[in-house]
């Protein structure tokens, strides 16, 4: 397969809206395997035709999925997660977890694969697992950035979720000492600061 040039991309993109909006769902199929053959080197084709594929038959597009993942993208963290969004969506949380953790072993050290592990966590409102996790993330990190980048997620969580700003202020706090030139970490200890006092109480620190 080789890249396609921007007009022959428009062409399918034009041909398949047409279709979709013109047409009947075995006609519409038909277009896109054809697509996928042209195009598979594309992940917004793909994206396309689950989106589609969506409104009419699930197992179909758990296959559109296995496909690319397995096949022609499959070291594209994108499309993995894609898949892990919609098996969450339908509450197939095991087969959400599955593709995440085997996307971490394909791709150790992904920050976004650790986030949308935690967001399924957190949408699942399991706050014993989360803290857990946030805390393996920011003791498993390499690079003190890193560690900042998850502490400063993990403060979020503890003030903005759980209502605990003084734990949250120790997370930063303690990321400071660690990576004191970070100013991201001083930016959010401050507003941690600004979110605890009322404005009369501040005027008077």
């Amino acid at each position: 397969m080789k890249p396609l040039e921007k007009n022959q991309l428009k062409n399918w993109r034009d041909y398949l809206d047409w279709e979709i909006e013109n047409s009947v769902h075995e006609r519409i199929v038909v277009l896109f395997e054809r697509c996928m053959i042209a195009c598979a080197l594309y992940e917004e084709f793909w994206l396309k035709y689950a989106n589609y594929m969506e409104k009419h038959d699930l197992d179909a597009v758990r296959n559109v999925f296995k496909r690319v993942c397995s096949v022609h993208l499959k070291h594209k963290p994108s499309m993995h997660l894609a898949w892990a969004a919609f098996e969450e969506r339908h509450d197939h949380m095991d087969a959400a977890h599955e593709i995440l953790d085997n996307l971490s072993t394909e791709t150790p050290g992904l920050a976004v694969v650790a986030l949308r592990k935690l967001g399924m966590e957190r949408r699942k409102g399991n706050n014993e697992k989360l803290e857990e996790m946030y805390m393996k993330c920011i003791q498993d990190a390499k690079e003190n950035r890193v560690k900042s980048f998850f502490s400063i997620k993990y403060a979020r969580y503890l003030a903005k979720t759980l209502g605990d700003a003084e734990k949250a202020t120790e997370m930063l706090t303690k990321a400071l000492k660690m990576d004191p030139d970070n100013p991201k970490v001083h930016l959010q200890l401050l507003d941690l600061q600004f979110q605890k006092y009322p404005l009369e109480e501040q005027k008077m620190l």
